[in-house]
């Protein structure tokens, strides 16, 4: 119901309620061959997952393997310009070694986006910038199979990285580098 624009609205409060018992009645009656349960901490992703999971029992088709599954972990950082995202984006790769990790700037995936849809991805509504963004994110993770870790710079879009924060859950960690200003007025 948090969704709905107007939540207060009575008959399609009534229609959910309804809604939602006879599908309860249905999963009850054992309708259905398989049911997934999610509770409200759930990730976006977690759950696709789960319904790809069933897919690919039933269909054995690799398309509904789970999304970014060989990735332990994203890390998209956020800063002023010269704060150091870079250096620590280099770092983490280098931890992990090239093989294993890879660096990538949003600017990257943005213009293959944008060649894909024939048109600037930043003219999109955020949402679907998000959108976009996630799918071009999950082809590059199943090219680079071999990948553990994704790094990604200069994620500046608040309302895109909440999309994929709720998409990805834990496997996306967002950071943001803040720098005292030094002296000279640069913020290195």
């Amino acid at each position: 119901m948090k969704r709905e624009a107007n939540s207060n609205d009575k008959r399609n409060n009534r229609y959910q309620h309804l809604l939602q018992t006879e599908l309860r009645r249905q999963e009850l009656a054992g309708v259905y061959q398989h049911t997934i349960y999610v509770t409200t901490t759930d990730s976006i992703r977690g759950i696709q997952d789960q319904i790809r999971k069933v897919l690919l029992e039933q269909t054995a088709n690799p398309l509904f393997q789970p999304t970014m599954q060989n990735l332990a972990g994203i890390y998209a950082f956020g800063g002023l310009s010269e704060c150091g995202k870079s250096t620590i984006a280099e770092a983490f790769c280098e931890t992990f070694g090239t093989s294993q990790a890879f660096r990538a700037k949003i600017a990257y995936f943005n213009s293959r986006l944008s060649e894909t849809i024939g048109r600037s991805v930043h003219d999109l509504p955020e949402k679907e910038q998000a959108l976009y963004l996630f799918h071009e994110l999950d082809r590059f993770q199943r090219s680079h199979y071999r990948l553990r870790l994704l790094t990604i710079e200069s994620l500046h879009r608040d309302s895109v990285a909440q999309y994929l924060k709720s998409w990805l859950g834990e496997k996306l960690r967002i950071v943001f580098i803040d720098t005292k200003r030094a002296s000279g007025g640069s913020n290195r």
